[in-house]
């Protein structure tokens, strides 16, 4: 899918090599690809880092004995900026990369249900 917006033709995601020592991973893509794929990755990351770090605060807040009551809207609140944040890079995605297609509702369509 990353190829299809990146260069307009889709192809399977092939991985050339994976370094274990310091957690490289290398593609065997065109440049505009690689730099889709990078902006995705690079966002859902940080996502996913801002989830873990509502989840330890809301346990340091539990540890501190704050009532559960208080602390349910927190994990809720979390939950619910993951998709509006998963649609941004969508259109990020397809604005920056993606200006060539004819399909864009469809592809856009498609690449919102890949990334969540």
């Amino acid at each position: 899918m990353f190829s299809e917006i990146a260069v307009g033709k889709r192809e399977p995601l092939k991985i050339r090599n994976i370094s274990s020592s310091d957690l490289t991973v290398y593609l065997d893509y065109a440049p505009p690809v690689c730099a889709c794929v990078a902006l995705a990755v690079e966002i859902i990351v940080a996502l996913y880092k801002k989830m873990l770090e509502i989840k330890k605060l809301k346990k340091e807040l539990a540890d501190q004995q704050v009532p559960e009551d208080k602390l349910r809207g927190i994990e809720d609140d979390a939950s619910s900026m993951v998709s509006p944040q998963l649609d941004e890079l969508t259109v990020e995605l397809m604005n920056k990369y993606g200006g060539h297609l004819e399909v864009q509702e469809e592809m856009k369509s498609a690449l919102s249900s890949n990334t969540r």
